[in-house]
C-alpha cells in the first residue's frame, strides 16, 4: 500500500511538470442526464463535480481537478473523475440538490460522500484512494485490535475464515455508513475465532463497546444477526449498529460527539460538571461513572444511557437542554428532561430516572393512540 501510495506521489510531480511542458487532452469524463446511470453502473467508485461556466471559483478549480484526474486514470486501480455542466443536466442538479457550485461528490455504490469546495488536486487524489481502499483493517490477533483503539472508541471485528466471504462486502460498505469513531477490523486468526466461540461459523461480527470505564474485558454483542437479514441494506445496517454502540456509562467529547449527537430511540442522560478545572479530571469522572454502575445500573439497567459531560467545555450541548442550572439531563429523540439542582445525590438521580422513563412511555402510548 505505501509503495502505490509513493508511486502516485512521483506520479503527481511528473504529471504537475508535463502539464507545465506539454498541452494534453482532457481525462475528465462528461456525464449528463442520459449517461449518469449506465456509467454508475459500470464503475462502483468515481467522483463527480456540478459546475456551470459563470462561476468563478469552478474556472479556478478546474485545473486542479484535470490533474487530479489524470493521476488517477494513471493509477494502479484507475479511478475516474467526472463533471456535470449544473445549466443543462437538469434532473441531475435536482436529483442530487445542487444549490451552489462547484459540488463535489464521490459515488461508491449507492453511497454519496460530498467534499470540501476547495480543494486541490492532491486532496482530491487522496481522499480517493480513500474511498478506494477497505473501509476495515485486517489484524493477526486481537492485541492489534485494542492496540489501534483508544478508551473512547467502540471496535467492530469480523471473524471469518476467508478474506474473501461474500459478507465481507456488506461489512466493508456498512462501515462507510457509521460513526467516523468507530473503529473496524477483519480477523481471521484461529484462536480470535476460538475466543469468540465461532469456530463453527464461517462469518460472525461483534460489537465492541468503548471501555473508557470498563473494570473489566469490554462489553461485547454479537450483531452478526443484523448481517445476516435478507437483502438489508449497509446503511441500515449501520444504524442498527450505531444503537448499540453507545456504552451505558460514557463520556462526552470530540471522538464520542458525532455517536450522541446522531444516535436516536435511546434515552441519553447528561450530566455536566466542571472536569476540566478539577485538579484529576480523570478521577473526578471515575467516581461518578463508580457511583452510577453501582447505585443505578442495577436497577434502571439499560434504559439509560448516561454521558459526562464537561460542562466548561461543551456549554452549547449542556444549554440546549435548559437555561437554568440542573444536574442532570435527559433526551429522548426531541424530548427534554432536566432534574434541577447543583448537587449529584444518586437516591435523587434514581428518583428522577424512573421518572423519566414514566414520563417518556406514557408520552410513547399517547403518540400510538389513534
Amino acid at each position: 500500500m505505501f509503495m502505490m501510495e509513493w508511486k502516485l506521489i512521483c506520479l503527481f510531480v511528473c504529471t504537475v511538470f508535463a502539464q507545465k511542458v506539454f498541452a494534453t487532452d482532457s481525462d475528465v469524463i462528461v456525464l449528463t442526464d442520459g449517461n449518469f446511470t449506465s456509467f454508475a453502473k459500470e464503475h462502483e467508485i468515481f467522483m463527480f463535480v456540478f459546475y456551470v461556466d459563470w462561476c468563478t471559483h469552478c474556472t479556478e478549480i478546474m485545473p486542479e481537478y484535470e490533474l487530479a484526474a489524470k493521476i488517477l486514470k494513471r493509477s494502479e486501480n484507475p479511478l475516474p473523475l467526472a463533471k456535470i455542466d449544473g445549466m443543462t443536466q437538469n434532473r441531475l442538479v435536482n436529483q442530487y440538490g445542487i444549490k451552489v457550485y462547484p459540488k463535489f461528490l464521490i459515488r461508491n455504490r449507492e453511497r454519496i460522500v460530498a467534499l470540501e469546495s476547495k480543494p486541490t488536486a492532491k486532496s482530491l487524489v487522496e481522499v480517493m484512494l480513500k474511498e478506494a481502499r477497505p473501509a476495515y483493517k485486517p489484524i493477526n490477533n486481537l492485541k492489534e485490535l485494542e492496540a489501534e483503539r483508544s478508551v473512547d472508541q467502540a471496535a467492530l471485528l469480523a471473524l471469518t475464515n476467508s478474506s474473501t466471504h461474500p459478507s465481507i462486502d456488506l461489512f466493508d460498505q456498512s462501515v462507510r455508513y457509521a460513526d467516523s469513531n468507530l473503529k473496524a477490523f477483519v480477523c481471521r486468526n484461529i484462536g480470535a475465532r476460538r475466543q469468540y466461540n465461532v469456530l463453527d461459523r464461517d462469518f460472525a461480527v461483534f460489537l465492541l463497546q468503548a471501555q473508557r470505564f470498563s473494570s473489566g474485558p469490554p462489553t461485547v454483542i454479537d450483531v452478526t444477526e443484523i448481517y445476516n437479514e435478507p437483502n438489508i441494506q449497509p446503511h441500515k445496517v449501520a444504524e442498527q449498529i450505531l444503537k448499540r454502540q453507545a456504552p451505558l456509562v460514557g463520556v462526552y467529547n470530540q471522538l464520542t460527539k458525532r455517536l450522541y449527537d446522531s444516535v436516536g430511540d435511546l434515552v441519553l442522560c447528561i450530566i455536566p460538571q466542571p472536569f476540566s478545572v478539577s485538579k484529576e479530571p480523570g478521577r473526578a469522572m471515575n467516581m461518578i461513572a463508580d457511583q452510577l454502575k453501582e447505585h443505578i445500573l442495577p436497577k434502571i439497567k439499560q434504559r439509560i444511557h448516561w454521558i459526562l459531560v464537561d460542562e466548561l467545555n461543551y456549554q452549547k450541548l449542556v444549554e440546549s437542554f435548559s437555561d437554568t442550572e440542573f444536574v442532570i439531563g435527559c433526551k429522548f429523540n426531541n424530548d427534554t428532561f432536566t432534574m434541577p439542582g447543583s448537587k449529584l445525590d444518586m437516591k435523587e438521580v434514581e428518583v428522577f430516572a424512573r421518572k423519566t422513563l414514566l414520563r417518556i412511555s406514557l408520552q410513547k402510548k399517547a403518540n400510538q393512540s389513534p
